[in-house]
């Protein structure tokens, strides 16, 4: 249930974002979230990481930013 409500809440925010700023932002903010998403999965998870995928996380940072 729980889980539905935050899907709703999500999905609202996605539209809400989109009536506001037009479709240029929103890939922006979901490839942010995702990049977040993968650097807090991996420091509570303590999840391994070869350094080549932390170089692609870092190039995926870098072109969202540039």
């Amino acid at each position: 249930m729980l889980n539905a409500i935050l899907h709703l809440g999500g999905q609202f925010f996605v539209y809400r974002m989109i009536k506001q700023f037009k479709q240029h932002i929103v890939p922006f903010v979901i490839t942010v979230r995702k990049i977040l998403t993968i650097f807090i999965s991996v420091m509570f998870f303590k999840h391994e990481t070869a350094p080549a995928q932390l170089i692609g996380v870092f190039i995926v940072l870098a072109a969202v930013t540039f």
